[in-house]
């Protein structure tokens, strides 16, 4: 809001939350206790990629005001397990194989 930016902060589901210290700016990949620093910008979406498959994730997004933080909203996601990952390829020289 107001071209204000937005940090967003992960941690796996049993890791315990730590929060932004005000008046200190954070960058991503910067550890927040438990959680990393994955998104800090102005943008209106974000991907989260290279996951661990069967894990679930908690997400905080803070508003941020000259390195001063809102107090958070909180967010979960689950990734689905590799075991029910499918592909296929043309190895066998058959598109309907599984490989």
């Amino acid at each position: 809001w107001n071209s204000k930016e937005v940090m967003v902060v992960r941690k796996i589901s049993t890791q315990q939350w730590t929060e932004p210290t005000h008046g200190t700016a954070y960058q991503v990949n910067d550890n927040l206790g438990d959680g990393v620093v994955v998104y800090h910008g102005n943008a209106s979406g974000y991907n989260d990629l290279n996951l661990t498959s069967s894990t679930i994730y908690n997400y905080k997004l803070y508003s941020i005001n000259n390195s001063y933080y809102s107090s958070g909203a909180e967010l979960s996601a689950s990734t689905q397990s590799k075991n029910n990952d499918h592909f296929r390829s043309f190895a066998e020289g058959d598109w309907t194989t599984l490989g």
